[in-house]
């Protein structure tokens, strides 16, 4: 459920914006360091398969947490029960981050029980490839609301007046992020600078709103907190 003030954002939407943003000696990597500080789901394992075969030697039981290698990522935390046959079977509990399709993972036998069995090895079959960041802006923000008019004046103060056009409501508003880590900072300006132009949704008490930014401004407190503040305008468009 969306906060009472907070924008959601999309990883792949600021990706390529950040290469823009550093210099041409920072390689891919340098940005996703920085992305994976504000989505730390990013690559994180969904589902496993290819489980290696029974094996009669291994114990029986269930082994919570365990030890294991292989894979390109981290964090990742599984529980492991095997029956009576030797037979796995794998429970997801971290997903980690930064694993790819195919990685293999492998449990050394000291880790279930020391039967005797070979290592227990298994493949991991889905990752969550492009998540989105909920970011909350601060609760003291301004909400602007004027309605455009057409207004005839006849002299001596008597005028006529009628709205003008359909959503006759102009509405401005203030979103700030302040004393934010750098790296949530980078993300956001990344994100305003990606919808240059476009609209895009952002949660204000229990309404969704379509706004477009007008501007922002990057206040550099510390050399790792700084603080955005956005002029945001709604628009009233599919």
């Amino acid at each position: 459920m969306a906060r009472a003030f907070s924008v959601t954002i999309n990883r792949d939407d600021v990706l390529s914006t950040l290469t823009t943003k550093f210099p041409s000696s920072a390689t891919e990597e340098d940005y996703l360091d920085i992305l994976n500080e504000i989505y730390t789901d990013f690559n994180a394992i969904v589902s496993v398969d290819t489980v290696g075969a029974a094996d009669a030697s291994r114990a029986e039981g269930t082994y919570s947490n365990v030890a294991f290698t292989g894979g390109s990522g981290t964090g990742a935390s599984f529980n492991v029960t095997i029956d009576g046959s030797g037979a796995a079977s794998i429970t997801l509990v971290k997903g980690g981050k930064g694993y790819a399709v195919n990685d293999t993972i492998t449990i050394a036998d000291t880790e279930l029980g020391s039967g005797g069995a070979v290592p227990l090895t298994f493949d991991v079959a889905v990752i969550a490839t492009n998540p989105s960041k909920e970011l909350n802006f601060n609760r003291n923000t301004n909400r602007t609301s004027t309605h455009r008019t057409l207004t005839a004046k006849f002299g001596d103060g008597y005028e006529q007046r009628v709205l003008d056009g359909i959503n006759t409501k102009n509405e401005t508003l203030s979103a700030l992020f302040s004393n934010r880590v750098w790296q949530e900072i980078e993300i956001i300006s990344a994100f305003l600078d990606a919808k240059a132009g476009r609209s895009f949704n952002i949660v204000l008490q229990r309404e969704t709103l379509k706004v477009v930014c007008e501007n922002y401004n990057v206040t550099y407190t510390q050399p790792n907190v700084h603080t955005l503040s956005a002029n945001l305008k709604r628009v009233y468009e599919p």
